[in-house]
Order: C-alpha cells, then sequence, then structure tokens
C-alpha cells in the first residue's frame, strides 16, 4: 500500500492564495511511504520511499502491479517501482499516444485512451520493455472502459452499431483481448445504463451503480425498465442484472 504525495500549497484561513501554483519549498510531491502488512495488518511495517526522479506522477490513471513492479503515468514518461528494490526506473511513452489509463494484462501493460478521438492503444512488454499498437478493438470510443480479467483484458464501451437518433438508454458492447495472441473476442450486447467502475470477483465483472433503472417515456425503450448495473460473466459474456439498491438516492457510483 503506497500513500504520500501531494502538493502543499499555502493557504490562510478559508481562502487560498491568488494562485493555485506553489513555490519549490511548497511542493511535497515527491515523498510516499509503504507499508506492508505481512501475516497481520496488526504488525506490519512502515517504510519511507525513495524519492520519485519526475515530480508527479498520477496514480488516479491506474497503478498496476505485474511481478512486483507497480507502474505510474508521469507527465515525463511510463514510471516503473520495484518493490523489491525500492528503486525507480523511467521509461520513454510512445510519441503517438494520449492514453490516460494504465491496465496490467499478464506481463503487459495496455495504455488506453478515452473519448471519441482516434487515438490508439498502446501495450508494453514488460519483458522487452517495448512499445506496440494494441490491435484495433471492435468496439469504437464511446463511453469505453476496461478490466484485467483472468479470461483476458475486458473493454466495455458504448455499442458502436447504436444510432445517436435512437431515443433512450444506448446499449453496451463488450470484447475480450488476447494479449498473447493479439485477436479481440466480441462478446454479447447488453441494454444497461452506462454503470460506473468496473469490479472483478472470480470470473464476473461488476458494473455496479447503485440507480434501480430507467424507464423511457418514449422510443424504443417506452416502458421498459433498463438496469443500471449488470454482472458479465466470463469467458461466456452472460450478462445479468442487479437489484437496484436502497436508499439510492445517497448513493455514488464507485
Amino acid at each position: 500500500m503506497f500513500l504520500g504525495g501531494s502538493p502543499t500549497i499555502p493557504h490562510s484561513g478559508d481562502t487560498w492564495g491568488d494562485s493555485l501554483t506553489a513555490t519549490p519549498e511548497d511542493v511535497r510531491h515527491r515523498d510516499g511511504i509503504a507499508f506492508t502488512p505481512g501475516t497481520d495488518p496488526a504488525t506490519g511495517t512502515w517504510r519511507t520511499l525513495p524519492e520519485a526522479p519526475v515530480a508527479s506522477i498520477d496514480a488516479s490513471s491506474g497503478a498496476p502491479t505485474i511481478d512486483g513492479s507497480v507502474y505510474f503515468l508521469a507527465p515525463q514518461g511510463l514510471m516503473q517501482f520495484d518493490t523489491t528494490t525500492d528503486t525507480w526506473t523511467r521509461h520513454d511513452l510512445p510519441a503517438e499516444s494520449t492514453g490516460n489509463w494504465l491496465h496490467a494484462a499478464g506481463d503487459h501493460l495496455i495504455l488506453t485512451a478515452t473519448g471519441f478521438e482516434e487515438i490508439p492503444d498502446f501495450q508494453w512488454n514488460t519483458r522487452t520493455q517495448q512499445w506496440s499498437l494494441v490491435p484495433t478493438d471492435p468496439l469504437g470510443r464511446a463511453g469505453r472502459r476496461a478490466i484485467n480479467t483472468p479470461h483476458g483484458f475486458l473493454l466495455i464501451a458504448i455499442d458502436p452499431d447504436y444510432s445517436r437518433d435512437d431515443i433512450g438508454p444506448r446499449p453496451l458492447a463488450a470484447a475480450l483481448l488476447d494479449v498473447e495472441a493479439g485477436t479481440w473476442r466480441r462478446l454479447p450486447n447488453y441494454q444497461q445504463l452506462e454503470g460506473g467502475q468496473l469490479t472483478l470477483h472470480g470470473n464476473r465483472v461488476i458494473d455496479a451503480i447503485p440507480l434501480a433503472g430507467f424507464t423511457p417515456a418514449v422510443g424504443p425503450y417506452a416502458g421498459r425498465q433498463l438496469p443500471a448495473a449488470g454482472v458479465l460473466t466470463l469467458p461466456g459474456g452472460a450478462w445479468s442484472t442487479l437489484p437496484g439498491a436502497e436508499e439510492a438516492a445517497d448513493l455514488a457510483p464507485g
């Protein structure tokens, strides 16, 4: 478990200064501590991490772990922290990429881009330390989310065959990437709202959002209540519905 590393901006009372740009003496980007639980978290140990060789690291983009190394995105490159030797290594990012999500997939890292721009996805082979293009997926860019699973790298997005002129929720589409073979397999669609954060539990990927559902008044989905949460069971790709959570209005996705 890693903690620490945030800028300290001068603050007075209830107001910040005129500028949110910290001066060098105010910045604490490169501090950090790690906790090793051992056999009993109550008797685990803390240690200080060595200073990172870059000014900032974006852990919110994902911090996947492969073979004892944790990987982070930084404005200056891909950062690797070896937890066995407590050492940092910087790797270059592909010049053509503006990807902003890191995922582990076997012994590869996958750097995916969000949004509608046709920006390619890249994969980093941790053995050869080389970047290459991810084979083009069959889903397109709208609403894409991803997670690694025991059956391959799963991508969920809005059905690319959906017409924007249709009224009502956009059905989800899913596909699995076999990283070693470099091939995608399309899974069945599901008429679900766009969901939230993907969570892996065994062979099931849970797309949980606490709202109960949505019933459009007009259009092809009129009179049908569509779920706002679903479960995708792998490797076959069968979808099922989660019940709406009680007091859902007070809950947030995540």
